[in-house]
């Protein structure tokens, strides 16, 4: 995994007045569907917050651009389900299965909202749940209230490791091995 994103990191690393572009270039990537299938979404946001964490690449820089490309990616995800869905709900290996169907889609209707929400950080629902929003119809401005917020929460939740372990290590080593050295409690 070092190997692919080393390049990756070493290129924010020298190129650090381009963190904005690079992350939200990358972030749109990671929750577009099918691309974002293929894409290490927390080795890539982990690096990201280690970037920030020792003061290699601007934080606020990072954050706003991860927060633009995921909002942008996520929404083009609906876009392309409210555009391609109901086709895609017709194909072959979907019409065997109509009552599965209609009983997602019921699902999505009365739970939509959160089932989008949580997606955002499971994996490959990332890229997902937005396709099948837009498939199932949800609203524009309910999808996009969630999708900002969720947004918001993913990048804050995937920088923060990275950034806080690395910023507080000076703190964070000597803690440890007092902890370590120290003789047990009674």
């Amino acid at each position: 995994m070092m190997e692919l994103l080393s390049p990756f990191a070493e290129f924010l690393r020298v190129h650090a007045a381009w963190t904005g572009p690079v992350t939200a270039a990358a972030c749109l990537l990671i929750t577009l569907p099918g691309i974002g299938l293929l894409m290490p979404a927390a080795a890539v946001m982990l690096l990201v917050g280690s970037l920030i964490g020792v003061g290699a690449i601007p934080g606020e820089d990072a954050f706003l651009g991860s927060l633009l490309g995921t909002v942008v990616g996520t929404s083009l995800g609906h876009e392309v389900g409210r555009w391609s869905g109901p086709a895609f709900l017709r194909r072959r290996p979907l019409r065997r299965h109509r009552r599965q169907v209609a009983r997602a889609r019921l699902f999505f209707r009365r739970q939509g909202t959160l089932a989008l929400l949580l997606s955002r950080f499971l994996g490959p629902l990332r890229c997902i749940a937005p396709f099948v929003a837009g498939t199932m119809r949800m609203p524009r401005r309910r999808f996009e209230a969630v999708n900002v917020l969720s947004a918001v929460l993913w990048v804050a939740v995937m920088l923060a490791p990275g950034w806080l372990t690395l910023k507080n290590r000076a703190n964070l080593l000597p803690a440890i091995t007092t902890e370590i050295a120290a003789p047990p409690r009674p």
